[in-house]
């Protein structure tokens, strides 16, 4: 679980130096990478410039030097604020303390002084972690035996606060473990390596309950950055993978398309060769050659029946009701037998219809059509079957 705590803490800091001044303060804005001494320094005088700069969404952390600063190595006994004022009340000051088992290192100063500072962070909404001032930060990067030198020389012996004394000669750079620091790299080492093991030496102006309600506030912000950013991500990766499947099913429907078309043209040629066939079968069915006749048996006795003086030159079975018409269903006559020919006499064809009248399955035997010419007549028969 604190490995899960740990991804979310900041690794990099936004440090704004206040140079307090008689009326007024400088400023300068510092981004601060955890564990380097250095970063881009950007001085203005505005911390909207700042903000504007290096981002709203970095931490914060405040420290305050110049005029109204004041450094104390004191006792570490309960009630060493109010010793320390003169005048006024512990509530009114920012206090930056580092202590050992019998003394304490305080660096402070009136609220007051950078009070148009805090409340424009404030309003911003930026995230603000910690407020300190003068030398004590440096004491967190510090080993057991060091001497850091600035306007004050603060000595160290076994880890132990010895002495704190002003400089009478300032220098711009001091050395630590066999390093040399300007003030500002100094700054930026001890800010950025401070950790929640150094809380209990280490006290910072910002009071507790803000420190907690800022840096929990940051820890959400960047957990909704992440898991916010990440859900977009999904959503996007999901509407990426649907825009090239529906690409693909849009493909697979246009296949599919050009597929149906062609069994529609088959269907539809399919159909027009059933309405053909039924066409024809129904033509063969009026035709009636299905028809439940003998019609081999009364062609073959009407064909015995014929007078060797009389030709025949056409037998039309089942013939048309009525001429042919286009766009008209033809009709046949499913009972009837005509018969073309030539007799040399009418008494001779008028014997032979006599002859087919007399069989049981001729209704009748009606002469349509006679034609006398020269020595023979030409004759057309009708000849209708019992149904």
């Amino acid at each position: 679980m604190s490995r899960w705590k740990e991804i979310w803490q900041p690794k990099t800091y936004l440090l704004i130096q206040v140079h307090l001044a008689s009326n007024s303060f400088d400023l300068s804005g510092q981004r601060v990478t955890k564990g380097k001494a250095k970063g881009q320094i950007l001085e203005t005088n505005s911390l909207e410039e700042i903000v504007k700069h290096f981002g709203k969404y970095t931490p914060i952390r405040i420290h305050v030097t110049g005029t109204g600063v004041l450094t104390r190595l004191t006792d570490f006994i309960q009630g060493y604020k109010e010793q320390l004022i003169v005048n006024g009340d512990k509530d009114d000051f920012y206090f930056t303390s580092y202590h050992d088992e019998s003394k304490i290192l305080v660096s402070f100063f009136r609220k007051n002084l950078i009070e148009t500072l805090i409340q424009s962070i404030e309003e911003q909404k930026l995230f603000l972690l910690s407020i300190t001032s003068g030398l004590v930060p440096f004491l967190v990067s510090s080993s057991s035996n060091e001497l850091i030198t600035f306007d004050y020389n603060l000595q160290l012996s076994e880890g132990k606060l010895l002495k704190l004394e002003r400089n009478d000669f300032p220098v711009e750079r001091t050395i630590l473990s066999g390093v040399f620091y300007t003030y500002s790299e100094l700054l930026c080492l001890s800010l950025s390596s401070l950790t929640t093991k150094d809380l209990d030496q280490f006290q910072q102006g910002l009071i507790h309950e803000n420190y907690t309600k800022n840096y929990d506030e940051f820890i959400q912000y960047r957990q909704f950055r992440f898991f916010g950013v990440s859900l977009v991500f999904i959503i996007l990766l999901s509407l990426l993978g649907n825009y090239f499947y529906l690409n693909q099913l849009n493909q697979e429907i246009a296949d599919l398309e050009v597929e149906l078309t062609l069994h529609n043209d088959n269907l539809a040629l399919l159909n027009k060769l059933k309405q053909e066939q039924t066409r024809k079968e129904l033509l063969i069915e009026n035709s009636g050659v299905f028809q439940k006749h003998f019609i081999t048996f009364y062609l073959d006795k009407i064909i015995g029946t014929v007078p060797g003086t009389i030709s025949i030159q056409e037998a039309n079975l089942f013939p048309t009701k009525e001429a042919l018409k286009e766009k008209r269903k033809i009709e046949f006559d499913n009972q009837s037998l005509t018969i073309l020919g030539t007799t040399p006499t009418s008494e001779i064809l008028e014997e032979w219809m006599q002859k087919m009248n007399r069989f049981s399955w001729v209704k009748s035997v009606e002469l349509i059509n006679y034609l006398k010419d020269n020595q023979e007549a030409s004759f057309n028969l009708l000849i209708t079957f019992q149904e």
